[in-house]
């Protein structure tokens, strides 16, 4: 069965406060392991330097993928299955698109995988927040047969 209107409306606010809730503790516990703590874990000076590379990358995809995470489950409980789908096809192609840049510009690597997973996740959060002012607007459609 398919949500209402308001009562998905409910489920992605109440989804979206959940996944904030988490999302910004890790964040910031994702970027103290990179930077601070990157020494700690790594003795070798080059990969302690690599890991404080990526923090800001690591930061972000933690906070975008928690969000997004919770919102997906929040449409797929509403019956929106067609917007999850749509999501994630698009971020899928950002993921992709990231990965042949850094691999064209001659930068595959630990960066370029974070970076990339950084814009899967935030492209995700960004699409699921647009969503969730569209199911407010009444505007959202799932797919046929959910």
């Amino acid at each position: 069965a398919r949500a209402s209107g308001p009562a998905a409306w409910r489920m992605c606010r109440a989804l979206l406060s959940l996944g904030a809730a988490a999302a910004v503790p890790l964040a910031l516990a994702n970027a103290l392991l990179c930077t601070r703590l990157a020494p700690t874990l790594a003795p070798d000076p080059t990969v302690a330097a690599h890991l404080r590379t990526v923090a800001w990358p690591a930061a972000l995809s933690q906070l975008g993928i928690n969000i997004a995470t919770a919102l997906d489950g929040a449409y797929i409980g509403c019956g929106r299955l067609g917007h999850y789908l749509r999501v994630m096809a698009v971020a899928s192609a950002a993921l992709v698109a990231v990965f042949v840049a850094a691999w064209a510009g001659g930068h595959p690597g630990l960066g370029a995988a974070w970076t990339a997973l950084a814009v899967f996740s935030m492209v995700r959060c960004a699409a699921n927040l647009a969503g969730m002012l569209a199911l407010r607007a009444g505007l959202l459609r799932g797919s046929p047969g959910a």
